[in-house]
């Protein structure tokens, strides 16, 4: 587990710990917390989507019928920044949603996203996320993904 997954664990673990404060008794919260602390510390993570969410992007590839890699990655990055919040994904987090969703990967996620970028829908970040290329769904491949939405 990586520091960034161990901070989000332990600040997910302080939430809980202030909604507890105040439904369980002084002397068992220490007990409650290192129960809370424990379990999410033992979750199988290693991505950056959280088990809240397995359910909603799988089930959201699956309502609009997205088949092609083309509308899945569309979609995909859709999904990231209209149901997440997330502007933008790296190669890794595309592989964890293929993986969530059980579809079979792209041989190559990088020519893939270049060929996305000739066609202008998706961008690549000019500054690098942690290191890594990060890329964008552009306005047309939002647009893209919902005139498939809207055809369904």
């Amino acid at each position: 587990m990586e520091v960034p997954e161990i901070l989000e664990k332990l600040s997910e673990a302080s939430r809980l710990l202030e909604q507890i404060s105040q439904d369980v008794s002084p002397e068992h919260r220490s007990s409650a917390f290192t129960a809370i602390l424990t379990a999410l510390l033992l979750q199988k993570s290693g991505s950056h989507l959280s088990k809240r969410v397995e359910p909603d992007v799988s089930d959201f590839i699956r309502k609009y019928g997205f088949r092609s890699f083309t509308d899945v990655v569309l979609g995909l990055a859709y999904f990231f920044l209209h149901s997440q919040g997330k502007n933008s994904f790296t190669v890794s987090e595309m592989r964890e949603a293929y993986r969530i969703t059980r579809r079979p990967e792209p041989a190559n996620f990088n020519n893939l996203l270049d060929n996305l970028a000739d066609k202008r829908l998706v961008k690549l970040l000019s500054q690098k996320k942690e290191g890594i290329k990060g890329w964008v769904i552009s306005p047309k491949g939002e647009e893209y993904v919902e005139a498939l939405m809207a055809s369904q």
